[in-house]
Order: C-alpha cells, then structure tokens, then sequence
C-alpha cells in the first residue's frame, strides 16, 4: 500500500464509520445502516470495516445519549438498553465478517450473526416486554385504534398481549433478516468497482490510479451459487415440530425460541427457492426483464398466499 493509500484511510474509516451513524440515526433509511461497513470492508479489507464500526457504533452511542438528555430521560438502564440492538448488530456483522468465521458457509455464518445480535438486544426486549411505561403507552395507542377501527381492534388487552408476544416469536428473526438482507445488498453494491484518480508526481506524464477492486471482502454469494447448509433441515424441522407441539403443551419460552429459529430458517429456504428459479430462468430464452418480472410475480403470489 503506498503513501497516497495509508493517508486516505482514516478518512474512509471515519467517513464510513459516520455514513451509518447516519443512516441508523434517520428513521426510514435505518435499515440499511450497515451497509456502508459492509462497502468499506470489500473494498479496503476487514480491518477497515472493524474500524468503521468501532466509529459508527462511539457516534451512535454519542447520539443517543446526547437524544437522551435532550428528551430528560434520567433512567440510566433505560439508555443503555437503547444502545444494545445496533451494537449488536454491529458486533453480528464483524463477526460474520471476520477472517476466523471464513471457514463457514454464509448461511452459517448470517446465522451465528443474527444470534449475537438477538442475544445482545435480550435485555431490551425483556425489559420493554415487563415496562409499565410501555404497556401504558400501547394501550393508548391501541385505544385510539380500536375508536377509529373498532372492528379490527375490538379488545385493547387482547391486542396488546398478540403483538407482544408477536415481537417475543419474531425478534430473533427479524434480526437474522436484518443481516442477511444487508450483508447480500451490501455485497452486490460493493462489486462495483470504484477507481480513485491518484496524482503521481510533478515530473510525472501519466498519473496512475488507485482501482478498488471489488470482492476483497464479499460476505454473500451470487444468487447462482446460494445453498443452504444439509445440517439446517433438522433444526428447521425440530423447530416446526415444537410449534405444533406446543399447541398441546405450555411453553412460551420454548415457543418464541421455536418460532424464531423456524422463520429465520424459512427464510434461507426460500431464498434457496429463488436460487433454483434464477438459475432455471436463466438457461431459457426470456429477456432479462421477463425472468425478473417472472419472479417478482412468484415471490408475490407466494408471500400474499391464497386468496
């Protein structure tokens, strides 16, 4: 790496580092917060990418505290709580990213990922699920419902406790899914190659360029050569067998776990679905733009189930 290389990295550490600070902090561009590491780590290497984390995780941290004493919130556990969902998300997406968890599959790894995230965010979860201050606030909200739509919310207590235990079964894989999704579109973004213009010297006639090159670190595989590890089956099966059973035996514990591992799972199998159309798809004759409209069409069919 030459001289011109080592000076402009801070800058991209911090500036990635501050993109997703960014992005997380604003409300409908949150969710892809993470993609900016995901960019700075294809195209300068992991160690760019930890760095930038270690940034966007000090700036979000900065923030909140900052929105914390703006709004006069006192409660100290509170704030922290707040704090714990993107950093581990943050911490997932290193880990998936790090050289040690190479040796694993994708899947493996966006797995591992989720659950380290899922297990960082626990405590939240937990605590807002036993909040008085929350259940006072969803019943509000639920009671303005129900006056405004009194067929669809007809019991304030009822919906509050469905929702709630709705969040219990899908938190764990709503977090998979947020890595997932990141790490792939993350990916895709950063095969594009993006080529610095660097000054040589002033007796130089040509000026050479700095190319990063795409793929230096790239989390997610081509949809092509998706597969989902064999060892999944069982735990997708298992889990589906709880749920059924606990129709018959008690346990919401168990319940939430089995309900998150069967979604997040489901997940991959249905993006190993798609993987098998696109492939199919493309060794017959259509146009690009009618195998993608042929998907589109079937992911919507499939995701709005019978009429």
């Amino acid at each position: 790496m030459d001289q011109r290389e080592e000076e402009i990295k801070p800058f991209l550490i911090i500036g990635f580092g501050l993109l997703s600070a960014v992005l997380y902090c604003t409300m409908f561009l949150a969710l892809f917060f993470l993609i900016p590491l995901l960019i700075a780590g294809a195209k300068k290497g992991f160690k760019t990418m930890a760095l930038g984390a270690g940034v966007s995780a000090l700036l979000i941290s900065g923030f909140q505290i900052v929105l914390a004493v703006l709004l006069g919130e006192k409660s100290t556990t509170l704030n922290l709580l707040v704090l714990l969902p993107p950093l581990g998300m943050i911490a997932g997406l290193v880990f998936i990213a790090a050289p040690i968890a190479q040796r694993f599959s994708f899947i493996t790894r966006a797995v591992l990922g989720g659950i380290i995230a899922a297990l960082a965010a626990l405590p939240s979860i937990f605590y807002l699920r036993t909040s008085p201050d929350l259940i006072v606030f969803l019943n509000e909200v639920f009671s303005q419902m129900a006056a405004l739509m009194p067929s669809a919310v007809q019991d304030v207590e009822k919906f509050r406790v469905l929702m709630l235990q709705m969040v219990e079964r899908g938190f764990g894989a709503m977090f998979f899914l947020f890595i997932f999704i990141n790490a792939w579109v993350g990916a895709r973004l950063s095969a594009i190659p993006v080529v610095l213009p660097v000054p040589q010297g002033a007796g130089s006639s040509e000026a050479p360029i700095v190319q990063f090159l795409p793929g230096r670190l790239s989390l997610a595989p081509q949809l092509q050569d998706y597969k989902v590890p064999t060892w999944m089956v069982w735990f997708l099966l298992v889990s589906w067998a709880v749920i059924l059973l606990s129709r018959y035996v008690a346990s919401p514990a168990l319940n939430a776990l089995a309900w998150n591992v069967a979604l997040s799972f489901s997940v991959c199998y249905a993006v190993q679905g798609l993987a098998v159309l696109h492939v199919r798809l493309a060794h017959s004759r259509m146009a690009p733009a009618a195998r993608f409209i042929v998907t589109m069409l079937l992911v919507l069919v499939a995701v709005g189930g019978p009429a």
